[in-house]
């Protein structure tokens, strides 16, 4: 276990980053962020599902304009929600 003595700007990843919260270059790309489903969003997509379980690919690219998402999101998406 490490205690709190052992932590320093080497091992402890956010003590060097910058007041501005920029990212070092050291430590090379920077995370993208994570991206959350609105609530709106959500229901239009389980309202494509419920009509269409396989819904076609021009189907989805309509769907993902009107919400403002990428098409892989969506397969994606769908892919998690089968299983």
């Amino acid at each position: 276990m490490v205690n709190s003595s052992q932590l320093n700007a080497t091992n402890f990843s956010f003590v060097n980053m910058g007041t501005d919260g920029s990212w070092p270059e050291s430590w090379g790309k920077p995370p993208r962020p994570r991206k959350r489903i609105t609530p709106a969003q959500l229901r239009k997509l389980e309202g494509l599902y419920a009509k269409e379980t396989h819904p076609t690919r021009e189907e989805r690219m309509v769907l993902a304009h009107q919400i403002g998402m990428y098409v892989n999101f969506l397969v994606i998406i769908s892919t998690s929600k089968k299983n």
